[in-house]
C-alpha cells in the first residue's frame, strides 16, 4: 500500500464539484443580497451598493459558504479623506444604526466584540481533544455595539446575523475590495490554492468549527504555503511605483487607501495606507495535492496555535503573510508588530493572530478561542494519521456536515432506475432487501467496452495453446504419456488480460482423487518432485524463475521464450480445475458476471488490493479468486445466482484430497451441479457494481457475518469476530470521537478519539510497507528455491514489477503461488480427516473478514489478510460509492495508476461551474486454488 492514497486530489476536485451552490441557493443569494441592498438605501441619501465577497470570489464556491455581504460607499471608495467630520458621518458608518435598521427589518443578530477574552482555559481533557464548549461569549447583541479600548487604525464591525437567514455585513471599508483582489491573485499563482481553501473549510464545518471564517483561513492556508515554498511572492513593501523591479511584475497593483485612525487621544484622523502587491513569475515548486494537504494538517499541529505564550521566552505567532505594505505613515505600528509588543495593540486578548494585509493593526482571527484551537490540532493530528496512512479522503470528515452524502444526495436521480423486491431463500441464508440503485446508465457501456477492449484476442490465446502443448510435450516426453497438462484460473473462465500468467496442473490419471489416505506420499513418482520438473522444463528451452518445493502445493514459475508468457505449475492439484469450471458455469448463468470481475480487479490492482503475496514488502491483500468468490456470494444472496453446491445430487466435480506441508490429508468435497434453466433477477451490470462496492463498502456486517458461496452467500457467523477492528469497520475510523461529537454539540460531553491508540501499530505497519525485497535472476543462473513458508528471496508474484517501474498488465494474474509462500499459510488449513466436522471452524472467529472456500472446508480465504488493510478496503469501496453517487467517471476509477502525478490541477472555468448551479449543482454521473 502507499503511504498517500493516489486519489486523493481527484476525490477533492470530484467532491467541490458536486458541492457547487444549487441554482435555487444562488438565487437565494442573490434575492437576500438585493434586499439588504434595497434597506440601505432607503436609510441614507449617499450613494451606496452591498455587493458580495464570498468565498466564490477567490476559492472553490461550495454550498455551505456563508453569505459575506460588504456595504461599498460608492462616493468615496478609497476612504474617508483627511478633513472629514467623524463626528458627522453617515448613519451606515455606525454599527448600532446599521443594526437597529436591520432589526425593524425582521432581522437579528450580534457584533463580535475584540476586546473579548479568547485566550481562556482549554475545557475538558486536554489529551482527548474534547469539542469546544459553548463558551458565554461576550458578542453584543444588535444594536449595541463599543469598540476596541487600544489604540489602532479602525477596521470597519461585522454584523452576524442570525435570523432569519444567516450572512455578515461588513460596514464600508476601502480596503476589503484589494483584500479579496489579492486572495483571487493568490489562487491564481497556484491552482491547488483555492482547492486547500474550500476543502479544509468543508472539513472544519464538517467537525462543527465555525470561529474561523473564510478569509481568516485563506490567509493561514497561504501563510502554510509561502512556508512551504509551495507559493513564492516577492517583497514589494518598500517599492515605489516606478521601479523596474515592478515593472517585471506578472501582476502588479499599486493604489492608496485612507482609513480611520484612532489614537485614543483627540479625534480620529484618517491614515494613508499603501494598497501594493506584485506576483513574480517565479516558478513555483509543483507538489501533489495529498502531499500539500497532509502537510498543512501537520502544520496546524506543529504551530501549537492553542499555547500560552507569555513573557520573553517564546516571541508571539503572528500569521502575517509575507506581504508587509507599510509605509511611513503606519511605520510605528510596524515597529510594534516587530518587536511583538502586543500589549500595544487590540490583540492581548487575542490568541490566534493573523493580520489583514494592508490593515496592519487588525487581526481577522480575533474571535478565535483558545479551546477551538486545541480541537482544531486535536483534529488535525489525527485525520493526517489516516491520510499519512493511504486513508481515503472521506475519512477525515466529521459528523456535523459530512459532504459525501450532501454531494451524493445531491447528485442522485431523483427517481431510482430499479427497485429490488425482497428475495425469499433457504433458511440457512441470510437473504437482505436492496432498495434502490442510482447508478448512472453511461457506466453500463464504460463497463462492456471495459471488457471488450481488455479481453485478449485470438492471436493470444493461439500462444496460449502452444505454450500448453509445449510444456504438455516436455512433460510426456520424460514422465510418461499418460500425463496431460491443463489450464485452470481466470484464463479459463473470461476474466484475463492478453498478458495475464498461465496457471497450469499436470493431471497424474493414478491418482485422480488426489492424496487420499491410501496414497502412500513416500513412494510418489518423479513427476511430483518439483526440482526434477523444473530441470526438464529447463532442458526443454523454458526459463525457471523460481521453485517452491515446500508451500502446501508445490510450484515452478517458469518462462517459455517463444511466445513471451509466463506459468505456474503444479502437480495433480486438481482443486483449482474443479473451481474454475465452477466459476465458469456461474458467468455462463449470468453473463454480466464477467465485466463485472473485470471492472473489480481493475479497480484492486492499483490500489493495491489484489496482492496475494504482499510483494516487494507491501502488505497482503486479496487475491483474485477471492475477490471473485467474494462477488458470486452476494450475487447470490441478492437473489441473481443459484446456489451450485445446494442438494445431495451433485454430478460435476468429485471428492478430492489435499495435502499439507506436514503430509496431513484434508478431505474437500468438491462436487456441484450444474443449472439448466435459472432465470435470475434482471439488474444491469452497472447496478451490480455499485451494489457491490455498497454491500462491502457500508452493508457487511464484518463482526456477525461472513460470505459463502457453498452456503448460498452471506451466512451469519456462528461465533462473532473477537477482534476490536470488527467493531471500527462498523463504526468507521473516528466512531467514538464523531459520537462524543454529537453528545458535547448537544450536551456538552467529551468524547475520545481512538486514533492516538493506534499511532503505535499504524507506525510499524508504514515502516513495513516502506521495506523493498529485492532480487533478480540473471543469465542462466539457477533459480531459487523458496519454501512454502519462508519470507526470503524473491517474491512470488511478477505483478508487483511497477515497483521498480516495470508495468505488467492489469490482470497479469500470477498463480497460486502467490498465496502459497505466505508466512499466514499453513494457518489457512484445519486438518480435518472427514469432511463436514466443523462448518465454522473456531479460528474463523479471529479473521476480521471470512470468506469461506467453496470446497476446503475450513479454509478462509481472506485469512491471510490483516485488520488494517480490511479497514482501508472498507473505506475505498465507501469512496466509489461516493464518487458514482456523484456521477464519477468510472475509467477514472477503475484503471488509476498510483505511480502517475495528477495533472496539474487548474481552476475548474466559472462558467463550467455556473452551468453546474443551473443543473442544480449536480455534477456528472500464490493466489488459492481459484487461480483467478
Amino acid at each position: 500500500m502507499s503511504k498517500y492514497h493516489p486519489q486523493v486530489y481527484y476525490d477533492a476536485r470530484s467532491l467541490l464539484d458536486a458541492l457547487v451552490p444549487s441554482q435555487e441557493k444562488q438565487k437565494a443569494r442573490r434575492a437576500l443580497r438585493r434586499r439588504i441592498r434595497d434597506i440601505i438605501r432607503s436609510y441614507t441619501e449617499h450613494e451606496f451598493d452591498v455587493e458580495d465577497f464570498g468565498m466564490r470570489k477567490y476559492a472553490e464556491d461550495v454550498d455551505i459558504a456563508p453569505l459575506e455581504l460588504v456595504i461599498v460607499d460608492k462616493d468615496q471608495p478609497s476612504g474617508l479623506h483627511p478633513g472629514t467630520d467623524f463626528r458627522n458621518l453617515p448613519d451606515v458608518y455606525h454599527p448600532s444604526c446599521v443594526a437597529a435598521l436591520l432589526q425593524e427589518h425582521g432581522f437579528d443578530g450580534i457584533v463580535q466584540s475584540p476586546d473579548a477574552q479568547r485566550r481562556d482555559n482549554i475545557q475538558g481533557n486536554w489529551k482527548r481533544g474534547d469539542p469546544p464548549p459553548s463558551t458565554e461569549d461576550s458578542a453584543f447583541r444588535w444594536p449595541q455595539y463599543r469598540r476596541s479600548s487600544k489604540p489602532e487604525i479602525i477596521y470597519p464591525a461585522v454584523l452576524e446575523a442570525t435570523t432569519p437567514e444567516p450572512f455578515r455585513l461588513t460596514l464600508p471599508c476601502p480596503t476589503i475590495r484589494h483584500t479579496f483582489n489579492l486572495l483571487q491573485l493568490y489562487c491564481r499563482r497556484n491552482p491547488l490554492l483555492s482547492l486547500m481553501i474550500s476543502l479544509v473549510y468543508i472539513w472544519m464545518r464538517s467537525w462543527d468549527i465555525k470561529e474561523i471564517r473564510p478569509v481568516t483561513l485563506s490567509l493561514l492556508v497561504i501563510r502554510f504555503f509561502q512556508e512551504e515554498e509551495v507559493l513564492r511572492l516577492r517583497d514589494t513593501g518598500r517599492l515605489t511605483s516606478v521601479s523596474a523591479e515592478l515593472a517585471q511584475a506578472s501582476v502588479h497593483y499599486t493604489t492608496t487607501a485612507w482609513m480611520p485612525f484612532d489614537a485614543r487621544e483627540g479625534p480620529n484622523q484618517p491614515i494613508l495606507l499603501d494598497i501594493c502587491h506584485a506576483l513574480f513569475p517565479d516558478s513555483y515548486p509543483t507538489r501533489d495535492f495529498s502531499v500539500v494537504l497532509l502537510r498543512f494538517l501537520r502544520w496546524i499541529v506543529s504551530q501549537k496555535f492553542h499555547h500560552i505564550r507569555t513573557g520573553d521566552d517564546e516571541r508571539w505567532p503572528i500569521l502575517r503573510i509575507n506581504h508587509p505594505n507599510l509605509n511611513s505613515a503606519s511605520r510605528r505600528f510596524a515597529d510594534e508588530i516587530r518587536t511583538f509588543d502586543v500589549t500595544k495593540l487590540p490583540w492581548s486578548r487575542h490568541q490566534l493572530i493573523v493580520p489583514d494585509p494592508f490593515v496592519p493593526t487588525h487581526n481577522h482571527a480575533f474571535n478565535v478561542h483558545r479551546s477551538t484551537l486545541h480541537y482544531l490540532s486535536v483534529l488535525a493530528e489525527a485525520c493526517a494519521s489516516l491520510l499519512g496512512t493511504a486513508r481515503p479522503l472521506h475519512t477525515i470528515f466529521g459528523p456535523h456536515y459530512q459532504p459525501e452524502i450532501v454531494a451524493e444526495q445531491r447528485s442522485r436521480c431523483s427517481s431510482p432506475s430499479l427497485v429490488r423486491p425482497k428475495v425469499s431463500g433457504p433458511p440457512i441464508g441470510i437473504r437482505m432487501e436492496r432498495q434502490q440503485y442510482f447508478s448512472d446508465p453511461r457506466v453500463r457501456e464504460e463497463l462492456l467496452n471495459l471488457h471488450d477492449t481488455i479481453s485478449p484476442g485470438q492471436p493470444v490465446r493461439d500462444k496460449r495453446r502452444r505454450t500448453i502443448a509445449k510444456v504438455e510435450s516436455s512433460i510426456r516426453s520424460h514422465f510418461g504419456q499418460g500425463y496431460r497438462v491443463e489450464a485452470f484460473g481466470s484464463t479459463q473462465y473470461g476474466v484475463d488480460g492478453p498478458t495475464s500468467d498461465l496457471d497450469l496442473v499436470v493431471i497424474d490419471p493414478d491418482r485422480m482423487t488426489g492424496f487420499a489416505p491410501d496414497v502412500d506420499l513416500s513412494v510418489l513418482p518423479q513427476i511430483y518432485k518439483i526440482s526434477e520438473v523444473s530441470r526438464i522444463l529447463q532442458q526443454s528451452g523454458f526459463k525457471i524463475l523460481q521453485r517452491v518445493p515446500m508451500a502446501n502445493v508445490p510450484i515452478v514459475k517458469f518462462k517459455d521464450p517463444s511466445t513471451d508468457i509466463q506459468c505456474d505449475l503444479n502437480i495433480n492439484d486438481q482443486l483449482g480445475t474443479i473451481n474454475t469450471s465452477l466459476i465458469r458455469h456461474y458467468c455462463d448463468i449470468l453473463p454480466m458476471l464477467r465485466p463485472l470481475l473485470f471492472a473489480i480487479k481493475s479497480w484492486a490492482r492499483p490500489l493495491g488490493y489484489n496482492s496475494p503475496a504482499g510483494a516487494f514488502g507491501k502488505p497482503i491483500t486479496f487475491s483474485s479468486y477471492t475477490l471473485t468468490i467474494m462477488t458470486i456470494g452476494l450475487l447470490q444472496t441478492r437473489g441473481m445466482l443459484p446456489n451450485l453446491q445446494e442438494g445431495t445430487e451433485l454430478p460435476e466435480g468429485r471428492t478430492f484430497w489435499l495435502r499439507t506441508k506436514t503430509q496431513e490429508r484434508i478431505h474437500c468435497d468438491a462436487r456441484w451441479k450444474k443449472v439448466q434453466h435459472w432465470t435470475p433477477l434482471i439488474v444491469e451490470v452497472e447496478q451490480a457494481l455499485e451494489d457491490w462496492f455498497q454491500y462491502w463498502g457500508h452493508e457487511h456486517d464484518y463482526r456477525n457475518n461472513l460470505i459463502s458461496v457453498r452456503w448460498g452467500g452471506v451466512v451469519p457467523r456462528e461465533v462473532p469476530c473477537d477482534r476490536k477492528e470488527s467493531e471500527s469497520l462498523r463504526d468507521g475510523p473516528f466512531s467514538d470521537f464523531r459520537s462524543s461529537s454529537n453528545t458535547i454539540a448537544g450536551q456538552g460531553a467529551a468524547g475520545k478519539s481512538p486514533l492516538k491508540g493506534e499511532r503505535s501499530e499504524e507506525k510499524a505497519l508504514l515502516e513495513a510497507d516502506a521495506k523493498v525485497l529485492e532480487g533478480q535472476n540473471s543469465g542462466e543462473e539457477e533459480a531459487p528455491e523458496s519454501e512454502g513458508d519462508s519470507t526470503d528471496g524473491l517474491p512470488l508474484t511478477g505483478a508487483s514489477k511497477d515497483e521498480d517501474g516495470e508495468v505488467e498488465d492489469e490482470f497479469n494474474d500470477t498463480g497460486e503461488a502467490e498465496h502459497l509462500v505466505t508466512p499466514a499459510d499453513e494457518d489457512e488449513f484445519d486438518v480435518a480427516p472427514e469432511a463436514g466436522d466443523e462448518p465454522q471452524p473456531s479460528h474463523w472467529q479471529s479473521d476480521v473478514l471470512c470468506v469461506a472456500d467453496p470446497f476446503v472446508p475450513t479454509k478462509n480465504l481472506a485469512g491471510p489478510i490483516r485488520p488494517n488493510v480490511i479497514v482501508r478496503f472498507r473505506e475505498d469501496c465507501q469512496r466509489v460509492v461516493m464518487r458514482l453517487g456523484m456521477g464519477g467517471n468510472l475509467r477514472a476509477l477503475m484503471w488509476f495508476d498510483p505511480r502517475t502525478r495528477p495533472p496539474s490541477p487548474t481552476p475548474q472555468p466559472r462558467a463550467r461551474r455556473r452551468q453546474q448551479a443551473q443543473e442544480g449543482g449536480r455534477g456528472g454521473r500464490g493466489r488459492t486454488r481459484g487461480g483467478g
